[in-house]
């Protein structure tokens, strides 16, 4: 999602999704060594820091539980269970535990373990590209705001066919997933370049914005009255996106962590936001205290990436955050895969009018045989993960604090899989769509885009966000496309006389 409003959370993929990518496009350039630079390149204007080690260590519900991540880290992962004594033992040795910043190992290496999970902050506070967009001040640089692009222009003088602008209307609220949309009411106007157009509109709008322009399938596009350009039925497919699913703990007890935090009180003085406002506390984090990166059986990568958070963060529905913020004796852990193996999400067009919301199909999980389908058995892995951890961390605690299971719960037993992959599937989510305008090499008919970010059969026209990748990487894509954005200024660098 957007920097502005997402969850900060600032993770490198695994150097096989690098890799993977140049075997793909046949360009080493995006081997995970090459791109070691533009990582370098995104530190250069990204601030990322650690939630503070320290902020756990007041709070016994929740070094037990991340005690009990380390364990079942140790059993699971590595086939070292771990006796009560060396469980106990842990507890006294968690912040050395959670020392390590899992990028410095993602960067050359698989990982997994136990992590604090980097953040896009500065000194605790909200930061990414935005920020260094206002800072740079270029006057080569315009940005403008309130408009809303509808197509681009072609000059079809020149074959193939050059864009050679966009057209676009300044307007607030034309869009049709506005929440109060506007009927348009001034004039279509252009936007002319001797250059290049890039559009960068995201896995939705930047397929749509193509299909709009007349590439796509030809057939679909004359069924909407769109004259068609350039034959490309691979655009608006391959749509994906990770999934995630929570299951939530009731304590007996408020939890430390939270204690003095006033979330769901509006106008009163709060210590936290003080704190926060200092750069220290637990607002400094999106309230995820650590992570577990694991493998699921089968998976050559760690594809979980399961996280703490000491709320009630079951997924999002209207008001979703002042219920959470309305508990202190709530713990989650989000269970999150990357690296999923579905491929049959589309995007298409509903109708002809830019102001009108595509058609988007994640075609999540198989129908048919459920637990065939190995996202599914990842994500049913990753319950059977987190069950373990609480019966790790209840054993650390007093017997009077009791950890019960209300996300699930017991109506989804342990032992029944199907009953686990029915909740999953009814219950899981996904906010990190990708992939809708693939890269990809010479002669591949699902490429879009050349390994330069080149629209196939145009001139001067080429896509630069996350619709470019032909597989989802790592766990969280906004790192992932940070630095593929820095790969393809390069390019464009290189490109440009």
């Amino acid at each position: 999602g957007s920097a502005a409003v997402n969850a900060m959370v600032t993770v490198l993929p695994s150097p096989n999704d690098w890799n993977r990518l140049a075997t793909l496009t046949g360009d080493a350039g995006f081997r995970a060594t090459a791109m070691e630079r533009h990582y370098a390149s995104v530190l250069e204007w990204l601030s990322v820091e650690l939630p503070d080690a320290t902020l756990t260590a007041g709070d016994d519900v929740v070094q037990s539980f991340l005690a009990g991540a380390v364990a079942t880290h140790r059993e699971v992962d590595l086939g070292m269970p771990l006796s009560p004594a060396e469980l106990a033992g842990t507890l006294g040795s968690l912040n050395g535990l959670l020392a390590g910043n899992v990028n410095d190992t993602l960067i050359s290496a698989e990982a997994t373990g136990v992590f604090r999970l980097p953040l896009a902050t500065k000194a605790g506070h909200r930061f990414g590209p935005r920020e260094r967009l206002i800072a740079a001040r270029r006057d080569n640089l315009e940005i403008r705001t309130g408009a809303f692009v509808t197509r681009v222009i072609w000059d079809f003088d020149h074959e193939p066919p050059r864009a050679r602008g966009v057209a676009y209307v300044q307007q607030e609220s034309v869009y049709g997933a506005s929440l109060a949309p506007q009927a348009v009411a001034v004039e279509e106007q252009e936007a002319v370049t001797e250059g290049e157009v890039i559009l960068s509109a995201g896995a939705f709008n930047s397929p749509q914005l193509l299909m709009l322009s007349g590439v796509g399938d030809p057939v679909a596009l004359a069924q909407l009255g769109i004259t068609p350009v350039i034959e490309a039925p691979a655009v608006g497919h391959n749509l994906q996106d990770r999934y995630e699913a929570a299951v939530v703990t009731e304590v007996s007890r408020p939890l430390q962590v939270l204690a003095g935090c006033r979330l769901d009180e509006p106008g009163s003085d709060d210590p936290c936001l003080a704190d926060w406002e200092e750069g220290r506390g637990v607002y400094t984090t999106p309230g995820f205290l650590a992570t577990l990166l694991t493998k699921s059986p089968g998976s050559a990568l760690a594809n979980l990436q399961i996280f703490a958070a000491p709320t009630d963060a079951r997924g999002y529905y209207p008001c979703y955050a002042l219920d959470a913020a309305s508990y202190r004796d709530r713990f989650t852990w989000l269970i999150l895969e990357g690296h999923t193996h579905n491929r049959d999400g589309v995007v298409e067009l509903r109708d002809a009018s830019p102001f009108a919301r595509p058609s988007i199909t994640f075609n999540s999980y198989d129908e048919a045989a459920p637990l065939a389908d190995p996202d599914l058995r990842a994500m049913v892995h990753g319950v059977h993960v987190v069950r373990k951890i609480r019966e790790q961390a209840a054993s650390l605690l007093p017997e009077a604090t009791t950890l019960s299971e209300i996300w699930p719960g017991a109506t989804v037993p342990e032992d029944d899989d199907d009953a686990l992959a029915a909740w999953i599937r009814r219950e899981s989510w996904g906010h990190h769509a990708c992939c809708t305008n693939p890269i990809g090499a010479d002669g591949d008919p699902n490429a879009v885009l050349d390994a330069r970010f080149r629209v196939r059969g145009a001139v001067g026209l080429r896509v630069v966000d996350a619709s470019v990748f032909p597989e989802i990487p790592g766990t969280f894509i906004a790192l992932p496309t940070y630095m593929i954005a820095e790969k393809a200024a390069q390019t464009l660098l290189e490109d440009t006389p």
